[in-house]
């Protein structure tokens, strides 16, 4: 029945047009539109503009806003936090740099920063030792007020600069970070704020045509909140009456969106970049360098492919003969480096053992490729990345001759298979492996297993 209503249809429009058909006269030159792609972005973060803090080596009464009692610490300091109202994720580098204001320069300091209490314990009458730490907030307990005077205000989306040199937080001692004289670093990873059309906004079909539609949008929630202190001890023995000055610390804050690298610290907004480096091709790009993490030099080998002849290469005898891309990188605060080794020896060769040498001393190296192995019915793999992590296992199976392709993740056959997931994560990648029960022996024999990574390439055994 709906056949025939569709050719019956059919048939009428046909006679329309066939009977308009002599009277069309004019010309039809077509017609285009355009259309706008509406988005916005909004890239905001709110940083405090001062710190308030001091070096109290003799354990002096300090009244501090908003604690009832006077608090004797070695180092007392007011919270400061962080707010991100950016429309997406963001990490949030503050970069310290600690100066002894007493030293002639920084070559010759008064003041030693440690790394340890027990530098501080040991250390003798005459030694100015400081344990100079940056003490985070706890996750656990949410940053939600600053002091306005004394009281302690909620914050909200209107809070400003000002408000934040002030904070109300719970440290996480645990996870203190040394600071040490010169440049330091630390990073947090803040979740996105929330933005809705503003009242009596709309983006009209016809009528907008801008592709960015922010001015549209207002902030109805903060993103991630985070906040930290300084504290520390000093060595109470010396007397530090005969230091005319203090200590400065300059901040500066950087934003950059996540990548999906960073490593958390547990119990805080904290995080760590990685300092990693990566082959691709001929060109060698290196990560997460940092002032007193940064790039000194590299090394490898190139093996000849027609005579398998090996070459070394020490990359700081031979500068010329590479290509530099230093966009995203200085010499003083390290970033990301790349340097791309000349096409003729892409070419002929093949770069093995590639070491690089970085400013505290430690060495990285490229991390191993996946690997597949196949023992009896067990299938291992290996040195999985977090960012390039095993998405299924597939299986060819032999029986009679016929070959079939199971993936084992989504088999009904579960219960028949053991998985070994204890040095693998979603997150993190690592080693996974998976055995296959009896049961399987009546579907065939593995001919191939085929590992499927998250962007769609494979290794097949």
């Amino acid at each position: 029945m709906k056949k025939g209503f569709l050719k019956k249809t059919t048939a009428v429009a046909l006679g329309a047009a066939m009977a308009l058909a002599p009277i069309t006269a004019l010309a039809d030159d077509g017609a285009t539109g355009t259309g706008a792609i509406f988005s916005y972005k909004v890239t905001k973060v709110v940083v405090p503009t001062t710190y308030t803090f001091a070096m109290n080596p003799d354990g002096l009464p300090i009244v501090q806003t908003g604690v009832t009692d006077p608090v004797t610490d070695q180092i007392v300091s007011q919270s400061v936090g962080i707010i991100n109202k950016s429309s997406y994720d963001q990490v949030v580098k503050v970069e310290l740099t600690v100066t002894d204001l007493n030293a002639a320069d920084q070559d010759t300091p008064q003041i030693t920063f440690v790394d340890k209490e027990s530098d501080i314990t040991s250390a003798g009458s005459g030694e100015y030792k400081v344990l100079l730490q940056l003490l985070p907030a706890d996750s656990s307990s949410a940053v939600s007020q600053y002091y306005d005077g004394t009281t302690a205000t909620d914050i909200n989306t209107t809070t400003d600069a000002a408000a934040l040199a002030n904070v109300v937080m719970t440290a996480n001692t645990n996870a203190a970070v040394a600071l040490t004289a010169g440049d330091n670093e630390v990073s947090f990873k803040l979740p996105k704020a929330s933005y809705a059309l503003a009242s009596g906004s709309a983006i009209t079909l016809g009528t907008d045509t801008a592709n960015d539609v922010e001015s549209k949008f207002e902030l109805t929630a903060n993103g991630g909140i985070t906040a930290f202190k300084l504290g520390g001890k000093m060595n109470a023995n010396a007397d530090w009456t005969k230091l005319t000055e203090g200590v400065k610390i300059d901040a500066v804050y950087e934003f950059s969106t996540v990548t999906g690298s960073e490593k958390a610290v547990a119990g805080t907004a904290m995080v760590t970049v990685p300092t990693s480096v990566t082959l691709n091709g001929g060109v060698v790009t290196i990560t997460g360098l940092t002032a007193k993490r940064n790039y000194v030099n590299a090394e490898f080998t190139i093996v000849n492919n027609s005579t398998e002849e090996e070459t070394f290469i020490d990359v700081n005898k031979m500068l010329k003969q590479f290509t530099w891309v230093t966009d995203a990188y200085t010499k003083e605060k390290g970033g990301t480096l790349q340097f791309v080794l000349p096409d003729t020896w892409v070419s002929a060769g093949t770069v093995k053992n590639l070491v690089v040498t970085l400013s505290d001393g430690t060495t990285i190296s490229p991390a191993a490729g996946p690997e597949v192995s196949l023992d009896g019915k067990t299938i291992s793999v290996t040195n999985l990345e977090g960012e390039n992590n095993m998405k299924d296992i597939k299986v060819i199976l032999n029986k009679d001759g016929n070959e079939t392709e199971v993936s084992l993740l989504t088999s009904n056959l579960q219960s028949s298979m053991t998985w070994d997931t204890s040095a693998w994560t979603s997150d993190d990648g690592g080693d996974i492996s998976v055995t296959l029960k009896e049961a399987w022996d009546a579907y065939g024999t593995i001919s191939s297993v085929i590992v499927v990574l998250e962007d769609e390439s494979t290794i097949i055994l």
